[in-house]
């Protein structure tokens, strides 16, 4: 299981956190691989060790592009389930959905912000509650089970990101303001 983000509360890490005791419970042989560091890092290393989570979870902190594309690649599910903060704070779009996507991984977010543009439920990935660890689990552990399901998601994440580069954005704009903009014709 993996997760790249800045450690913030907004990204749900702590939630995650929770949810892996009953994914272990489950699934007691996976590993959480965290990359990425923030401000809250000494609490969430502190709540690892509080929940007798340490040998299951791996802090790696920064890593390179290179390394985050190897990440990817080497999970079986990413998740981030980001959540809306109660100052207003929350996740605009998250672009690591469509990293992770381009690598073929099935996807695990919170349900909040611009998130549902990055991860269409059912199609590229599940969507949770985010202050729900029990259904953060209980979708991970479906994912890690259901190897089609994964498969399929993460197929169809793939081709969903491979729409999504500037190049096609550039041109859906085009056609909108075609459409918009009539030219000034003379008379």
């Amino acid at each position: 299981i993996l997760s790249v983000s800045r450690l913030v509360p907004r990204k749900g890490i702590d939630a995650m956190l929770e949810a892996l005791r009953l994914i272990l419970a489950e699934v007691p042989q996976c590993a959480y691989v965290i990359a990425g560091t923030g401000g809250q890092e000494r609490e969430l290393r502190a709540m690892v060790k509080r929940l007798g989570l340490g040998p299951n979870v791996v802090f790696v902190g920064q890593v390179s592009h290179q390394v985050k594309t190897a990440l990817y690649q080497m999970c079986d599910v990413f998740v981030l389930p980001t959540r809306d903060l109660p100052d207003g704070n929350f996740e605009g779009f998250g672009i690591v959905f469509l990293e992770a996507a381009a690598c073929a991984k099935p996807v695990v977010a919170g349900r909040s912000g611009g998130v549902p543009d990055a991860v269409i439920d059912g199609e590229t990935g599940i969507l949770v509650p985010p202050h729900s660890p029990r259904e953060v689990a209980s979708a991970v552990v479906r994912l890690l089970r259901d190897a089609s399901l994964a498969r399929r998601l993460g197929q169809q994440g793939r081709a969903r990101a491979a729409t999504m580069t500037w190049t096609a954005t550039a041109q859906v704009v085009r056609e909108t303001l075609g459409r918009l903009v009539t030219p000034n014709l003379p008379g």
